[in-house]
C-alpha cells in the first residue's frame, strides 16, 4: 500500500504512512486507546473514506 491519510472533520487521524507487508507474512498492529488503530484497519478494509492509494 502507498501512502494513506486519514481525516475526520477535515482534520487529519493518520499522517500519511506506509504499509508494506509481504505476501505470506502476519504483522500486528499496537498502540494506546484512541491511537487510530481501528480507523487505520477499517481504512484497509476500504470501510472509511480515505486518501490514499
Amino acid at each position: 500500500m502507498g501512502s494513506l491519510t486519514l481525516k475526520q472533520f477535515k482534520s487529519p487521524l493518520l499522517e500519511p504512512i506506509e504499509l508494506y507487508i509481504p505476501a505470506g507474512h502476519c504483522t500486528t498492529l499496537s498502540g494506546p486507546s484512541g491511537s487510530g488503530k481501528s480507523r487505520l484497519l477499517r481504512a484497509l478494509a476500504d470501510l472509511d473514506p480515505h486518501q490514499g492509494e
